[in-house]
């Protein structure tokens, strides 16, 4: 019940239905038919960030950490800029960085801030540095060889074709030559 008051959005056929958590469940139960424990799975699993928590079967939440130690985190607990001391900007257009992007990476907090205890990455439609849009590129300064990551992301409602989320892990020293010689994840 942590999250029976989220929010959640769906669009079907181009129009948008807002609802909590628990109004969806109740709702699945008076007109579907369903039990409260399938009502709660259904919208869990339709709703994962925002309704994840409804469903009483924790495990298939749970992170397997066993064998593994936590050594490094950001939770984005502060407002406002990107924590400098954990994450570097990456500044310009990087002729499309191997995949013809079309934005240009900046390190305004316009594109990239903290609040609410999660990291915002905003893509813009302006003229910048010779392109029409911006948005931001962040890595980690610190580098691992090996590890478990784990990372809740999600694109904000509405229309955004060609755009989708990304989380990449490449090498810090390209051994073997420019992406994708080199690697990633």
């Amino acid at each position: 019940e942590e999250q029976w008051d989220n929010m959640a959005c769906v669009q079907p056929r181009g129009h948008w239905d807002c609802f909590t958590c628990g109004t969806r469940i109740t709702w699945l139960q008076e007109n579907r038919g369903f039990d409260q424990t399938k009502a709660e799975r259904l919208v869990a699993d339709e709703f994962f960030s925002e309704c994840g928590a409804c469903d009483d079967r924790r495990e298939g939440l749970a992170i397997e950490n066993e064998g593994y130690h936590l050594v490094w985190a950001d939770e984005f607990t502060s407002i406002g800029h990107v924590d400098g001391s954990k994450w570097k900007s990456v500044h310009g257009h990087g002729n499309g960085f191997g995949n013809h992007e079309l934005q240009f990476y900046t390190d305004r907090q316009t594109n990239a801030w903290m609040s609410n205890g999660t990291l915002k990455i905003r893509a813009v439609r302006e003229d910048f540095g010779g392109t029409k849009y911006t948005s931001a590129k962040l890595e980690t300064h610190d580098a691992w060889r090996y590890g478990k990551f784990s990372v809740r992301a999600r694109l904000q409602h509405g229309q955004a074709r060609g755009t989708w989320l990304a989380n990449w892990l490449f090498p810090r020293h390209w051994k073997y030559g420019g992406w994708p010689h080199s690697g990633e994840i």
